[in-house]
């Protein structure tokens, strides 16, 4: 009865030996196949910072290199008088204070 025990026993600290193992190097498989990657993007990040770099470098050059030109243009001010019939003058009401203020701009002006 004793050597059914201690072999029960044994087996059951078998078995949580190789679970362990089994998870500690699933664990450690993982823990390297992502510090791979972390590398790999690591280094594809390096690459793409240098060809900005270059890249950046070379539209410098062309703005610098580039002439500047200034324009002047004139402006002007078209003005139309446009009649008005005496009907349409009076169907529309204009408030007295847009009125009081449209003459004030124009005697600013």
């Amino acid at each position: 009865m004793k050597s059914l025990l201690i072999k029960t026993a044994l087996t059951h600290v078998i078995y949580i030996i190789i679970t362990t193992l089994i998870f500690f190097t699933g664990y450690f498989y993982n823990d390297y196949q992502w510090e791979r990657k972390i590398k790999n993007l690591e280094q594809k990040v390096e690459i793409v910072e240098l060809k900005s770099e270059i890249v950046n470098t070379v539209i410098v050059k062309e703005y610098i290199d580039v002439p500047v030109e200034v324009v002047k243009e004139k402006t002007r001010n078209i003005i139309k008088n446009v009649y008005i019939p005496i009907e349409v003058d009076r169907q529309c009401e204009i408030p007295n204070d847009v009125v009081k203020l449209h003459n004030e701009l124009i005697i600013r002006d």
